[in-house]
Formats: structure tokens, sequence, C-alpha cells
């Protein structure tokens, strides 16, 4: 990038300082010749920063306007702009780095939605949560992305009303549940079939060593039945069978599940995890609201 272009730029971050930039970089030696640019590597932010604040103070000695120097934050970012070590587009990496710079406090609501999330910085989360004054504000999409459009509108009124739990979308019609800053969806996750209270992860048991297919439910209900129920089974063997072979191999077993599956009292394999307590005896560690 030519370095008449990078003035432009950094002078967003000092305004209606594209002068004083370009006189002091003309004082160090740096001009859009290509010896000119190789000066750069060899100049260091206290040079680039002494340099401007000379420039400054020669400026406020005269009559003109007075100019402030710009806080130490905000000249690191306009030397990093300088020397063009940024390497994305221009326009687009100017708003990440002032975002950066600028406190969270000062950052517009869509900004903070951009960058809430359970991995999220803790500052946005807290701001988030002063803003929204604790009402229901978050929608999440079925990916669990955050809803930016009706997110950004249940913000806003939060600011001066209640906000209900549930939201009803104006282009579909879906009614959606609505989260308080710092609640997210539950996860779900399943127990494994032979091992009780041991949940799998990406249907891998650290227990048994086996991974098992989660949505095939049914038949890892029956497969915990026979644990239970039936004496002396190596259940491994019968890990790929299906329903309908497991049903013809235990029978008693198979009566047995559906007398309790008319009754609605199958085994439970599927849970909702969220933030664990002292005590839980599932080991998975979570962070996620429990409906």
């Amino acid at each position: 990038m030519k370095l008449s272009l990078r003035i432009e730029h950094a002078a967003k971050v000092f305004p209606r300082s594209e002068g004083i930039l370009k006189d002091t970089l003309e004082h160090l030696g740096v001009d859009d010749t290509e010896i000119g640019m190789s000066v750069l590597d060899f100049i260091t932010f206290d040079d680039f920063k002494d340099a401007l604040l000379g420039k400054i103070l020669d400026l406020n000695d005269g009559s003109g306007e007075l100019v402030m120097p710009p806080p130490v934050p905000r000249l690191r970012l306009i030397w990093s702009i300088l020397k063009g070590e940024d390497k994305k587009a221009p326009e687009e990496s100017l708003s990440d780095l002032l975002k950066n710079v600028k406190p969270t406090g000062q950052w517009t609501n869509i900004e903070l939605l951009e960058k809430y999330g359970k991995d999220g910085p803790l500052q946005v989360q807290e701001e988030l949560a002063k803003r929204s004054r604790n009402r229901y504000v978050i929608i999440f999409n079925d990916d669990e992305s955050i809803n930016t459009e009706a997110s950004l509108d249940l913000l806003r009124r939060a600011r001066e009303q209640d906000t209900p739990h549930v939201y009803k979308s104006k282009l579909t019609g879906e009614l959606q549940e609505v989260y308080r800053i710092g609640e997210f969806p539950v996860l779900v996750f399943f127990e494994c079939p032979i091992h009780r209270d041991v949940l799998l992860l990406d249907g891998y048991c650290e227990d048994c060593c086996e991974h098992w297919d989660v949505y095939d439910l049914e038949r890892n209900t029956f497969l915990r039945l026979v644990i239970e129920n039936e004496s002396g089974i190596d259940i491994h063997q019968y890990r790929e069978k299906n329903l309908e072979e497991l049903k013809k191999r235990f029978p008693k077993t198979y009566l047995l599940h559906k007398s309790l599956k008319e009754e609605d009292s199958l085994p439970r394999l599927k849970r909702k995890i969220s933030k664990p307590k002292n005590g839980d005896p599932f080991r998975v560690v979570g962070a996620h609201r429990v409906f």
C-alpha cells in the first residue's frame, strides 16, 4: 500500500492529522520512494512518537488551533497502519483495530452481539448484561449462532421495559426461546447403553472404549435393559445387532421393554446438561442452562 494511502487511513484514528503525519514522516526521512519506504524498517515506535509529539508541540507554539496529541494506544495503532503491518483489507482492518482500542462501554450493540458467545470476552458479556438490565434479549438460531436482528430489537426494548421469555418471529411466526445474558441453550448428551451415568463424547464411552450410535436410542435402551435384567451376558458381542435381532435373542427383556414403553417408563439415556453441581455423578463439564 502506498504511503499516502496509509496516512489517509491512519488519519481516521487521529482526525485532521494527514498533514501532521506526512510532515512527521518526512522529518524522519520517510516518503513514497523505494529508499524512503525502506527507512520505515529502521524507525522504532518511540522514534515515531517523539517526532510526532515534537511536531504537535511546534504547532501549539503558534497561533493556530490547539492540537491535542492522541493517547499512546492510538499512537500504536497509527504506527501499525503506517508500517503496513496489518495485511487485511484497509477498511476492515481499521474497523477491527479501532474496536480493540476503544473500551467495550463505547461499543455499539451490534459490535457487542457480534462478539458475544460462550467463549467470548468477559467484558462483552458484562457490558451486555448491564445494557439488558438482566432481561431476556438473546435469541439463538438452530446452529446456535445469534439471531442478531431479533436480539438487537430486544436489547433496545430492554432499556425501557420488560422483555418476553418467548419471542414470535416476525418472518416465520415461529415461537423462539429468549435468553438472558450468560444463558445458553443446553447441550444434549447420551448415556452409554451399558455404563450407567457415563456420558458419551461424540458417541464414545471412556469406560468400555466403544463408539455407540446415539441416534439409535430405542436399541440402546433395550441394551440397557439387557444389562440390568439378564445375567452372565457379554453384551459387547451384541453391540452390532439391530433391535429386531435383540428382541429375538432376549424375549424376556423384549416383554419388559414393551411393558415399560407402554407406561413411558423406559430408562432415559438422553440428558440435558447444564452447569454441574457438587456431587454431580456425570463426568461432563459444561456451562449451559437447564430448562
